[in-house]
């Protein structure tokens, strides 16, 4: 679920306040424009826009994979992969494992290619906390072996309580493509609530994104008694909900967001600002940020 939260043009009501016959002076008019949130105040890369949600799923999905493969094994603390390397396991006193990828190669039934995997995972007992060490993964490693995820250190905790699902995320993750970094994403115990009764969502940590030209880094803190409400038929709109970004407010209501930061303030359209964030995303100009 993608919501791409990014700039727009201010309010022509603000920019033309005091204007026309018998308006107010030029001080008015430069106090009205000053007062309005201008494009580059308001542009931050949201934390789901990442999709670093499906990303994670995808990454507990393998690592309930080397979690069953261990215990289908469990006599071995060394097993050969299909197609090459090895893998190696040390289970803890605490009931956790330390599971090494040894240049591992395996052909995976699911997708019918080879994917290869690097580096060291560890898995909790309740399988609730995970951690990632200089782990690489590629999904089809002899067709494009330079296309792939690495995760330099990576922490992973889920759990589950009533209608509340909570994921906390620390460490750095990259995505390569044609053997060079195309994004990089550092998590500072970052906090993701959802909940499964009402779709509300819920963030609070720190979050950077690295992109070609694009580079933000940004602290974020919902709401906690107006959680942002997906839009049930355009689900790159917040419905309604409120988050708080360093010290930016974002409150949404419709396909409409009001922006404040201090005393002034900005009303935006969603699909104005999600337009202008892919604009930027996907700039290769870097001269022009």
């Amino acid at each position: 679920m993608k919501k791409r939260l990014v700039l727009s043009l201010v309010l022509p009501t603000l920019l033309i306040m005091g204007c026309g016959s018998g308006g107010g002076s030029k001080d008015d008019k430069k106090q009205s424009v000053d007062s309005a949130l201008k494009i580059g105040e308001v542009v931050y890369n949201a934390p789901q826009d990442i999709d670093f949600n499906n990303k994670t799923r995808l990454t507990l999905k393998r690592s309930k994979r080397a979690y069953k493969k261990i215990n289908s094994d469990i006599q071995k603390e060394t097993t050969a992969c299909s197609a090459g390397g090895t893998f190696d396991y040390d289970e803890q006193s605490d009931g956790s494992i330390i599971g090494t990828y040894n240049t591992c190669v395996e052909y995976n039934n699911e997708t019918g290619l080879y994917e290869y995997t690097n580096g060291t995972i560890t898995i909790s007992g309740d399988l609730e906390r995970f951690a990632f060490y200089d782990y690489y993964y590629t999904p089809d490693y002899y067709n494009n072996s330079g296309t792939g995820d690495y995760y330099k250190d990576i922490k992973i905790s889920i759990h589950s309580e009533g209608y509340i699902t909570e994921m906390k995320i620390d460490g750095t993750y990259q995505e390569y493509q044609n053997g060079t970094p195309l994004e990089t994403m550092v998590f500072s115990n970052l906090i993701m609530k959802e909940n499964n009764q009402t779709n509300g969502v819920y963030f609070n940590g720190g979050f950077s994104d690295t992109i070609r030209c694009f580079n933000e880094s940004h602290t974020y803190k919902t709401d906690e008694n107006d959680w942002l409400i997906p839009n049930a038929l355009n689900s790159n709109y917040f419905q309604s909900g409120t988050i708080f970004v360093d010290d930016i407010q974002y409150k949404y209501h419709g396909d409409m967001v009001t922006v404040r930061k201090g005393d002034r303030v900005g009303e935006f359209k969603q699909q104005d600002l999600i337009d202008e964030l892919n604009r930027r995303r996907s700039g290769e100009d870097c001269d022009i940020y």
